[in-house]
C-alpha cells in the first residue's frame, strides 16, 4: 500500500498530490476535470510533460457548466505548465478509446461519470492506455449518492488479473481507490 502524506487538501487532491511527488509521472490522463482542482493538486508538486484532460465541461455529472476548457487553459497559464496538453471534449467512454495505440500514461484519474456502467466502461478504456508500473485513481467510491462505485472498483480490481490495490480509503470524504498495473 502506498502511505500519502497530508498536504492539507481534500483526501483525493492528497492522493493525487502524492503520486506526482513520489512517481512522477511524465504523462496524466484526467477523466472528469471539471474546474481543475485535482489537475491543480498534481501540478503544484509535480509536472508531467504530457496532460490529456477530458471532459464535456457541461453540466452533467456535477460538471463546471462552462461549457469549453478555456479556465483550464488559464489554470495551466497560472500554473507555468510548459508541457504539452490535449483536451478532449465530450463523452470519456467514447473519447478515451481513440487514444489507444497513440497514448499511454503513467497516472490515470476517474472522476467522469458516475453511473456504475460509465465507471466500468472509463476503468476498462483507462487500463488500456495506462502504462505498465502505472497507476489510476478513483474518486466518489463511498459517495452517498453513487454506492455502486466501491463494488465496481473492487470488482474491475479482481478481474484485471494485473491490478493491484495499492490504496484505498472507504473512511475519508467520499472514498478513493488506487490501483498499479503490475
Amino acid at each position: 500500500m502506498i502511505k500519502t502524506k497530508d498536504y492539507g487538501y481534500k483526501p483525493l487532491w492528497n492522493v493525487v498530490a502524492n503520486l506526482g511527488v513520489i512517481h512522477k509521472p511524465k504523462s496524466y490522463l484526467e477523466i472528469g476535470v471539471r474546474d481543475g482542482d485535482s489537475l491543480k493538486s498534481l501540478l503544484n508538486h509535480h509536472m508531467p510533460e504530457l496532460l490529456c484532460l477530458c471532459d464535456p465541461w457541461g453540466t452533467a455529472w456535477g460538471g463546471s457548466g462552462k461549457g469549453n476548457f478555456k479556465h483550464i487553459i488559464d489554470l495551466l497559464k497560472d500554473l507555468e505548465f510548459e508541457g504539452e496538453a490535449i483536451f478532449l471534449t465530450g463523452i470519456s467512454q467514447e473519447l478515451v478509446p481513440q487514444l489507444e495505440g497513440k497514448y499511454t500514461f503513467d497516472l490515470i484519474l476517474v472522476d467522469g461519470n458516475h453511473s456504475y456502467r460509465g465507471a466500468w466502461l472509463d476503468l476498462h478504456n483507462s487500463w488500456k492506455v495506462l502504462k505498465i508500473g502505472g497507476y489510476i485513481i478513483m474518486d466518489d467510491i463511498v459517495h452517498k449518492e453513487t454506492p455502486w462505485l466501491l463494488a465496481c472498483a473492487i470488482r474491475f480490481g479482481k478481474e484485471m488479473t494485473n491490478a493491484e490495490i495499492v490504496y484505498l480509503d472507504k473512511e475519508s470524504q467520499n472514498g478513493v481507490i488506487v490501483f498499479k498495473k503490475c
